[in-house]
């Protein structure tokens, strides 16, 4: 059974998407993301937040996604990380792409989770 990883930013326009396409053919995780906007492409839903069995936000300190899911859904038994990545790059940006593939590894292998990439 694979497990469900979660990617929120803020409109689920280059950054979440990017890191969900990165798991499109993984043997072991599936991909969702979201947005925290109203216009946002997809936005967040307590369902999205429930499907999830991790959650990863792109950027508290810049955009503020971990208050606002915090502050809006129930997070309970989920795992949260802030992977600190600024909305400064485009969609499928290789900067990007290198920064998430890190950050999400690292992440994963520090829960005792198979290597994602």
């Amino acid at each position: 059974m694979k497990r469900h990883l979660l990617f929120i930013c803020s409109k689920n326009f280059n950054r979440s998407p990017t890191a969900e396409s990165l798991f499109s053919n993984s043997r072991f995780y599936e991909a969702k993301s979201g947005g925290t906007d109203q216009d946002a492409v997809v936005v967040v839903s307590q369902d999205l937040i429930d499907w999830a069995d991790l959650v990863f936000v792109m950027s508290e300190t810049d955009d503020g996604h971990l208050t606002h899911i915090e502050g809006n859904f129930s997070l309970k038994g989920k795992r949260v990380c802030d992977l600190d990545i600024p909305d400064n790059f485009g969609r499928d940006d290789p900067e990007l792409i290198g920064l998430l593939r890190k950050r999400i590894e690292e992440f994963l292998l520090l829960q005792g989770y198979p290597p994602a990439l």
